[in-house]
């Protein structure tokens, strides 16, 4: 009980950060403020969620739509929002309530991946070093970064690969430690190789960070006189 309150306790610590700026930056600012992308995410979505085709031409990936889309269900079906699709829309200006509350509550998902990111590279540091201080200074630092603090702020399809690249890594890293059993090996390959390709299908940009994975299984798997075979089939499966 005492080590998961340890856990606990560190996941707290290091999702302070995102949390605070989350905060700080006012999430309840106008759907407006950043006309570039903002208030492009959620119309993607609630297109997602009506069946149409999606208007944007150019991005490299939709996983972001499709993410933030299942979001507004999530949250339809604890009864926070009411409107998912453009047809649940209203005219204006009473559209305008409508959309601040889908931003607002976009910008809390943003919020959510970001501290699942900074809890990835905590718990990946912790595997590559097996010490849980160096595990929470890796995230501390990570955290501190301009460049997850400015994806906490802005609606950016770079955090919604990204998170998902890291959680491949940490779950390849998982499959090949001491004392895994073979299916267990397996199906966190599985969920590592989900991950991949969830994190290709939001931007195809990742494509270099994906093929780096099974190197972290290669180079880190720990071969034990008991779990040698799982953990060599872990880092076969792996690449």
């Amino acid at each position: 009980f005492r080590l998961w309150r340890n856990v606990v306790f560190q996941v707290f610590l290091v999702c302070a950060v995102p949390v605070f700026v989350f905060f700080y930056h006012d999430p309840d600012r106008h759907f407006l403020w950043a006309t570039d992308w903002d208030i492009r995410a959620v119309y993607e979505s609630l297109l997602v969620n009506s069946g149409l085709k999606n208007f944007e031409p150019a991005h490299t990936g939709y996983g972001i739509f499709f993410l933030i889309a299942k979001w507004f269900q999530f949250l339809e079906t604890l009864g926070v929002i009411k409107a998912t699709t453009i047809a649940a829309i209203p005219q204006a200006p009473q559209s305008d309530a409508v959309l601040q509350s889908l931003t607002y509550w976009t910008r809390v998902l943003t919020m959510l991946l970001a501290s699942v990111m900074t809890v990835s590279v905590m718990f990946i540091a912790r595997a590559l070093t097996g010490s849980a201080l160096y595990g929470v200074l890796a995230a501390l630092v990570f955290v501190g970064s301009k460049s997850i603090n400015t994806h906490v702020v802005l609606i950016r399809s770079e955090l919604f690969s990204a998170v998902f690249v890291y959680l491949a890594v940490l779950l390849s890293l998982w499959a090949v430690r001491d004392g895994q059993t073979a299916a267990r090996t397996l199906a966190l390959i599985g969920a590592a190789a989900f991950c991949a390709l969830f994190s290709l299908y939001a931007k195809t940009a990742s494509i270099p960070l994906i093929l780096l994975i099974p190197l972290f299984a290669v180079l880190f798997a720990r071969f034990d006189e008991n779990g040698a075979a799982t953990a060599r089939t872990g880092t076969g499966l792996a690449v």
